[in-house]
């Protein structure tokens, strides 16, 4: 088995990264912040609205932290970890027996099984780019959410 957790340092080297998830959405409050400041140049009320706005996203951007959550290469997915800073696991894309993503209320979840049996668990957002890579990259394995619904 190729897949493991290893430290940061030790990932291996001279992939490209195509996907990388991060806690903070910084493009889309650079977004905000753009659409924020135009709305200063123009008739009352909307100055003050651009101020309030601009001023919220400028704290989310300075003063919030931010980490990777996840990184995608052509030859394995990097997760790293919540707990330990210097720490991440390497999931190679042949390995995955089965993956799924999960909904839940507070957060969502990745869940991928590997050949070996092993389970990893990983917060995550939704984002259908993610989902694209891991249909294109984990052919065939995605386990599918069965919803029950309630009867009366």
């Amino acid at each position: 088995m190729k897949s493991k957790t290893l430290k940061i340092r030790n990932i291996p080297s001279g992939r490209l990264v195509f996907f990388r998830m991060n806690v903070k959405p910084t493009e889309v409050l650079v977004g905000i912040l753009v659409v924020s400041i135009l709305f200063l140049f123009m008739d009352a009320p909307f100055p003050t609205i651009g101020l309030i706005a601009s001023t919220v996203v400028c704290f989310a951007l300075v003063a919030t932290p931010d980490r990777t959550l996840l990184d995608m290469n052509d030859e394995f997915m990097t997760f790293y970890s919540p707990k330990d800073s210097s720490e991440c696991t390497i999931l190679y894309w042949d390995e995955i027996l089965k993956w799924q993503y999960v909904k839940q209320r507070q957060c969502d979840h990745l869940r991928v099984e590997l050949i070996n049996g092993d389970v990893f668990d990983s917060e995550v957002y939704y984002d259908a780019r993610m989902i694209r890579l891991l249909n294109a990259y984990a052919q065939g394995k995605e386990k599918k959410v069965s919803r029950k619904r309630k009867t009366l």
